[in-house]
């Protein structure tokens, strides 16, 4: 998880590859994914409350 420095607030994710593999496996002849290498990752970019499902600011 990501959060902000200051406010400790939720500000997304980060996958990070926990072993080396390679993708589709050796065989597949796929690339080699080091230990270590960020695979992934989704952010917030705003958050707010509405009044109804659907609104928008």
């Amino acid at each position: 998880m990501l959060l902000d420095p200051e406010t400790f607030a939720y500000r997304g994710v980060r996958w990070v590859a926990g072993v080396s593999y390679y993708v589709d496996g050796k065989a597949a002849g796929g690339p080699l994914v080091r230990k270590g290498t960020v695979v992934g990752m989704a952010t917030r970019v705003a958050t707010v409350v509405v009044d109804e499902a659907g609104d928008r600011n």
